[in-house]
Parts: structure tokens; C-alpha cells; sequence
């Protein structure tokens, strides 16, 4: 039999009375509220993460603080929001913004300019790049489609949404100022014509700012949204959930979806294989739900 290397405490964790009961009470309470599964060695990222909370709430040691996370239910999703991982950038993954592109963007967009309803989500939005990177696809989609008229997308009936669960990102997001560095990825053309210089960093045009609803949500909630989306983008978020919750929410996604939408996930990421009959592949990581094309 292996012996398992023992792990010594920190002096940090020694201090503020951290122990494995501890991670339990804060792993499954995170499960139970965003379905977020840890595993046993990512204990001292949750002690890390919420050390510095302990501290600014005058907490002395993590039986008082889990003691207050039984009634405390804005403490709870401060928890929550502080052990959500939020990575991201623009133009990540570009074959699925290729794919857009090439394949669903002119005919969604044929469909907006004959005055029909075409709606995007993106789940999981974290700070906000991938859906600023779909808006400026649907850009470069309709200049082909009316070249000599390419903002004619703007007065049409084409939006996002752009959810995620931490507070902060969402706002970041609403704001769509981004430093230099962040926005290098994104094409030259694109920023000169979309982006303007706000300070040392950049701001989206308030005009594609409009096209994106940015809002909070747990994925785990009730969805308040009425109607059916014809793209939802869900990339790397997943990955950080138990199979069953995984597998609840593909099951919820293929109901949201217009019949012949399309779902689009992480590069890491795979469909549970009792979801995988309700789509076909159209790429790596892209699937469309059966039934009559949107």
C-alpha cells in the first residue's frame, strides 16, 4: 500500500483554524449554489481566496465564518463569486468565431435585415471579451452583406446577452473599457473602426455597446429570459462542474435553442452522452440542435 504523502498546514491556515472540515462546508455549499466541484487538492485555493475576506471581516479563525455562512445568504455568493475562476480574451478559440462567420452569421443575418429576431448568448461571459468578440463578427458579417451600408446591423433586430455570475465581471463588462494589451488580438481595421482611446486603454463604440445586454446570473437559477436563442456560447465553464450538473445544463441549453441553433462549447469541453443525440457536430466543439433550421 502507497502511502499519501502528508500535506502540512500553512502558518496562515494554522492561524485562522482551517482544516479539511472546513474545505467540505465551503466545497459543497459551492456546489450546492453554482454547481463549481472541487476537488480535495484545490483546498488551498479556497483557503487563499477567502483568507483576505476573513480579514476584512474581522473574522477570527473559519468555524465563526462558516457559522455565519449558514444565515448569511450575501456572504454565501460573495463565497461563490470569490472561487469563480474568470480567464478569458479576446478572440479566444478564433475557430468558433471563423465558423460564425463563414457559416450561421449571413444567413441569421439575411433573416435580421427581412426584419426577423435574431438573439446570441453568451454564458459565462467573465469580463466580457467573447461577446465584444462575437458583436465585432456580426459586424464584419454585415459590411459583406451591405458593404457600401455596414452599420446597417446597428437599427436591426440582432442582440446579446452576456451573463456570468460574478458582479465585478459583469460590470467590467457593461463598461467595455479594456486596457491596450488586452485589446492587441483584435484586427487593426476592426479596432480603428469600433474601439476609441479612453486613457491608456480603449472603449467600444457606445453603438455595439447597445447591442449587448449584460446582466448577472447563476446558471444554476431560474433563467428569466422569454425567448429562444439561435447561438449560445458556453466555452470553459463546464469544465469546473460535476457531471450531473453538466449534463442538467447541456439539457437546459438544447431548450433554450431555436430548432437548428447552435451551442458552442470549450475546446476542452465534450457533451455528456445523453445530450449528445439531441445535436450533430458541425466542428470542433460546435453543435447544432436536430430539427427544422433556424
Amino acid at each position: 500500500m502507497i502511502e499519501q504523502p502528508i500535506v502540512k498546514a500553512s502558518a496562515q491556515e494554522i492561524a485562522l483554524g482551517f482544516e479539511d472540515r472546513h474545505f467540505d462546508v465551503i466545497s459543497a455549499l459551492v456546489k450546492r449554489e453554482a454547481g463549481i466541484s472541487f476537488s480535495t487538492g484545490k483546498s488551498s485555493l479556497i483557503f487563499n481566496r477567502l483568507a483576505r475576506r476573513l480579514r476584512t471581516r474581522g473574522i477570527a479563525n473559519f468555524d465563526s465564518y462558516c457559522r455565519l455562512l449558514e444565515n448569511d445568504g450575501a456572504e454565501r455568493a460573495i463565497v461563490v463569486e470569490a472561487l469563480t475562476t474568470n480567464h478569458t480574451s479576446f478572440c479566444r478559440e478564433p475557430h468558433h468565431f471563423e465558423f460564425l462567420e463563414a457559416e450561421l452569421l449571413p444567413s441569421l443575418l439575411d433573416r435580421a435585415r427581412r426584419g426577423g429576431r435574431v438573439r446570441f448568448w453568451s454564458a459565462g461571459c467573465s469580463s466580457g471579451e467573447e461577446p465584444y468578440t462575437l458583436a465585432l463578427s456580426i459586424a464584419k458579417a454585415a459590411e459583406r452583406l451591405e458593404p457600401f451600408n455596414p452599420t446597417w446591423f446597428l437599427d436591426a433586430d440582432v442582440a446579446i446577452l452576456a451573463t456570468d455570475i460574478a458582479s465585478q465581471m459583469v460590470e467590467t463588462g457593461r463598461a467595455g473599457v479594456y486596457p491596450a494589451d488586452r485589446v492587441e488580438p483584435i484586427d487593426a481595421d476592426l479596432r480603428k473602426r469600433w474601439l476609441v482611446r479612453d486613457g491608456a486603454g480603449y472603449r467600444f463604440d457606445d453603438r455595439l455597446r447597445a447591442m449587448i445586454t449584460f446582466r448577472m446570473l447563476n446558471l444554476f437559477h431560474p433563467w428569466p429570459m422569454a425567448g429562444q436563442f439561435d447561438v449560445i456560447i458556453c466555452r470553459n465553464v463546464m469544465i469546473y462542474f460535476g457531471p450531473e450538473e453538466r449534463l442538467q445544463l447541456e439539457q437546459r441549453f438544447a431548450s433554450a435553442l431555436n430548432p437548428g441553433g447552435h451551442l458552442i462549447i470549450g475546446h476542452s469541453e465534450r457533451l455528456a452522452a445523453e445530450t449528445r443525440d439531441l445535436f450533430e457536430s458541425r466542428g470542433q466543439t460546435i453543435y447544432q440542435l436536430k430539427g427544422a433550421q433556424a
